[in-house]
């Protein structure tokens, strides 16, 4: 545990810590030996597995030829093999690359691209981005500005602007109290009617994860939301900035979860996929319309970062996506995901605190609820996500869970989310352990509050 060693600033000052000493496929084994299913790859990180030693070998083999060089002065071939290997998956015209170190640094970046190639057109006013309720883009300051994650915009309130955010396309509860598809998707509407509330000539870009990740449960809009929204970007001149840090390089069963609709963005941001977790990396996608932009109005990209395109990570990058073009993971996510989806169905269809489940490939979310049958949630106060996911701590399976809904507080979700690698033994066994942890750990909270 981490007492021993001190110094580190974590989430909980009063909790201890395991010290995670070694990993394999999608087990993790801490110092004192015990073994933990991650059954959330991390943070929906990790796609290849723990322990591919192929990969930190293309590290140590670039570390011990360059391991830094100035992103301000060169360029390095791990960077270049790497950016040439994404541009052959991403959305057609998205063909430009800026390397970050993670996800909330390529929002921040994405951002101030969006700023640059709308000065770049003269349109100097533009500077808003409009965001979604129940969102979420990183832990950085620009990032929780542009996001709807309600704890993070109360935390740090008194650095933040006023919050541009839409309704969150959140069919279930929806924010708008309509149904679909009666509801000719207002959610997407919406934001024709921020941006004018706005003064249209101040907007610069609209910015959503195109399938939601652990904020919203791994929420996924109905058909024709993004084909509306990016009709709605075009009649008013602003750039659709399209958030797959989670969802990217694979995680829903496609190359980018954006894929599933006919939008294509004008920016994309990545990283968690990218390197599989073995290196900190993340990534700007800019579309040729903004490249060309820039290239022909300065011809200068005003993006300043220490360590873009560090080729250490960019070797990590790359000999991850090779591996998973080797072992065709992407197609094994869409399988995986579609058999444990149905396996976490028949665990819903039997328990008592299992309401549902939704998301795509192995990006997938089971919902809590005092009455499954009903849905009715537990109360904020019951804490109930917090008790599964310690619950799984002791019973060793590594669970995220969040909260709310797009009209609520109130409600729990859990992700699941494993490595791409994972098979039917292990999914089944994930169930299991799931289905455990969550009666073991909500079995006495109606109990506890006098019901």
């Amino acid at each position: 545990m981490t007492e021993p060693f001190g110094g580190l600033l974590y989430g909980d000052w009063d909790g201890t810590w395991p010290v995670i000493t070694g990993g394999d496929g999608i087990f993790l084994q801490d110092m004192e030996g015990r073994k933990y299913l991650d059954a959330v790859g991390g943070s929906h990180v990790v796609t290849i597995g723990h322990g591919v030693a192929e990969i930190g070998g293309a590290m140590a083999d670039q570390a011990r030829q360059v391991a830094y060089a100035s992103g301000r002065t060169f360029a390095n071939s791990a960077q270049l093999e790497l950016a040439e290997l994404i541009r052959t998956r991403t959305p057609e015209g998205l063909n430009w690359l800026y390397f970050t170190s993670g996800g909330s640094e390529a929002t921040e970046m994405a951002i101030q691209l969006a700023r640059q190639y709308h000065v770049e057109r003269g349109d100097n006013r533009r500077y808003k981005v409009i965001g979604r309720q129940h969102s979420y883009h990183g832990g950085t300051l620009g990032a929780v500005a542009v996001g709807g994650h309600a704890v993070h915009r109360s935390r740090l309130g008194p650095y933040l602007d006023r919050p541009h955010l839409i309704a969150s396309p959140e069919c279930l509860h929806c924010p708008l109290a309509l149904t679909y598809p009666a509801c000719e998707l207002a959610c997407a509407e919406d934001l024709a009617r921020m941006i004018e509330a706005e003064d249209p000539l101040t907007v610069a870009a609209f910015i959503a994860e195109p399938i939601g990740g652990t904020t919203s449960g791994a929420m996924s809009p109905p058909a024709g939301y993004y084909e509306a929204i990016r009709a709605v970007c075009d009649q008013y001149g602003i750039l659709f900035l399209a958030d797959e840090v989670v969802t990217g390089f694979g995680r829903t069963g496609l190359d980018f979860a954006i894929l599933n609709w006919r939008a294509t963005p004008d920016i994309m941001i990545c990283s968690k996929g990218i390197t599989s977790g073995y290196a900190p990396l993340g990534a700007v996608i800019a579309h040729d319309d903004v490249a060309a932009t820039i290239r022909e109005g300065s011809g200068q990209v005003a993006l300043r970062l220490t360590y873009s395109g560090n080729p250490v990570s960019c070797a990590a990058g790359l000999a991850v996506q090779r591996y998973v073009e080797k072992h065709d993971l992407v197609r094994r996510c869409a399988a995986m995901g579609k058999y444990l989806e149905r396996r976490l169905a028949v665990a819903c269809g039997t328990s008592r605190f299992l309401a549902g489940v939704r998301g795509a490939g192995l990006l997938l979310a089971v919902w809590l609820a005092q009455d499954p049958a009903t849905g009715r949630p537990f109360p904020r106060a019951a804490r109930a996500q917090e008790r599964v996911i310690a619950e799984g701590m002791r019973r060793g399976i590594v669970l995220m869970g969040g909260t709310g809904t797009a009209n609520s507080v109130e409600g729990d979700h859990i992700l699941v989310s494993p490595p791409f690698t994972i098979t039917e033994l292990e999914c089944d066994l994930l169930v299991e352990l799931l289905t455990d942890t969550v009666s073991a750990a909500l079995s006495d909270v109606n109990k506890e509050r006098g019901r």
